[in-house]
């Protein structure tokens, strides 16, 4: 059976980019996945957006605005994956991301994580790689494996707050 991994999006008033950034999760390849959302207690109307993605697969978690890192960490919290994919709410995912990733770290045990990054414009279409690759930007989407997260300890986690 194919490992859990747990997609964690925190969000803050992120209606803009949610719905797509949530479909991205969704239709990853890899079919084992639990999809987490945090809201960090957004005033707009993220929550309606994503009502009608609820499911026995995607769950959202409600706390008062703390930040970024302390949605993260509930958001971990509620983890249940061997692996960790953290997805901000404004950030898409190739449709085979996780499932590539996933395969390199159990071809690779020694790893912790593995990394792929592409930074693109709101007028740019994300999927168009070869005009990313071109204008060399960067966005950060690592998949790390839980239990060497939660090795770290407590000190690991207050660095996140």
């Amino acid at each position: 059976m194919q490992p859990l991994v747990s997609i964690i999006i925190p969000f803050y008033n992120a209606e803009r980019y949610l719905s797509a950034t949530l479909q991205s999760a969704i239709d990853q390849t890899w079919d084992n996945k639990e999809i987490i959302l945090v809201d960090d207690g957004s005033t707009d109307s993220s929550i309606e957006l994503i009502t009608n993605f609820k499911s026995d697969k995607v769950k959202l978690y409600q706390q008062q605005n703390k930040g970024a890192a302390a949605a993260r960490n509930l958001g971990l919290s509620h983890a249940k994956g061997e692996y960790v994919q953290f997805l901000d709410a404004d950030d898409l995912l190739s449709k085979d991301k996780i499932e590539k990733q996933v395969l390199a770290l159990q071809n690779h045990p020694d790893q912790v994580a593995v990394c792929s990054t592409v930074h693109f414009k709101d007028d740019e279409d994300p999927y168009y790689w070869g005009l990313l690759l071109l204008k060399k930007i960067l966005l950060i989407l690592q998949m790390i494996r839980l239990v060497l997260w939660l090795s770290c300890g407590e000190g690991m986690i207050n660095t996140l707050r």
